[in-house]
């Protein structure tokens, strides 16, 4: 794999200018140092967020992810460098990720004894990515639904999150893609979802899976369950009272509106 370079900014994103006798000197220059240090921690994040989103890593994507304004919270991590960090760790590793790492007893499954040294730094950089991960996923949660659609943040391989784009906005209108009155089929669906737990790879979306879902709704009915407030993302919580709601059956009129939406 070809390396990939990526610009360090200043925190007002603009180039950072030095001559070649700075450079050779950086290490003294303790601000631009950190600097550095904290765009590491930005691209290690980056990478774990493309990664989750199963998104090509190239110079392009992984810059503008570095940088977004919204991911900018990396760069305010407290890092931490000593002769401890440095036994797992060539650069200043972040200071949470370290303290899990080494108050952690780490014991070998297969032997029931510590670890051996060799394995430590395996492990050790393990828990730098799961700290970043968990970091890239509190991020996305806390967006709203139209940022994440627009940011590319949802599983394109999921139907039931496919469905949910089409909540989104017109770019050229700013009006919803669909009319208010299609949204209540998404409900139906994760009713399905949770009842039934059918595919939910894209791959697997055809006439069968469709049959399946309308089946469903004659003979299971719906949900006396009904969220006053949900989105394409907020299902979850929801799961347990759709699974376990008394249910009542569809009117012909009422089934007829969701194939429709469909």
């Amino acid at each position: 794999m070809n390396p990939i370079d990526i610009k360090i900014l200043s925190q007002g994103e603009e180039d950072i200018r030095i001559t070649s006798e700075e450079f050779a000197n950086r290490k003294s220059n303790n601000s631009l140092i950190y600097r550095i240090y904290e765009v590491e921690g930005m691209v290690r994040g980056a990478i774990q967020r493309l990664t989750l989103q199963k998104k090509v890593i190239n110079t392009k994507t992984l810059f503008q992810e570095t940088y977004q304004p919204q991911h900018q919270a990396q760069s305010s991590d407290k890092l931490i460098d000593n002769e401890d960090t440095r036994k797992f760790f060539d650069y200043p590793v972040s200071e949470k990720a370290w303290e899990d790492f080494s108050s952690t007893v780490h014991i070998d499954p297969d032997t029931n004894e510590p670890v051996l040294w060799d394995d430590l730094e395996d492990i050790a950089k393990g828990f730098e990515s799961e700290y970043y991960a968990d970091k890239a996923r509190e991020e996305i949660e806390k967006m709203n639904y139209l940022e994440r659609y627009e940011l590319g943040h949802y599983d394109k391989e999921n139907i039931f999150y496919c469905f949910g784009f089409c909540w989104t906005l017109n770019p050229k209108t700013n009006d919803m893609l669909i009319p208010k009155s299609y949204k209540s089929l998404l409900l139906r669906l994760h009713d399905y979802r949770y009842n039934q737990n059918p595919s939910e790879r894209v791959v697997d979306f055809d006439d069968d899976w469709i049959t399946g879902f309308l089946k469903f709704l004659v003979t299971e009915g719906y949900s006396s369950h009904h969220p006053k407030n949900y989105h394409p993302f907020g299902f979850d919580k929801h799961r347990v009272k759709l699974i376990n709601s008394d249910r009542n059956p569809y009117r012909y009129s009422a089934f007829e509106k969701n194939v429709k939406h469909l």
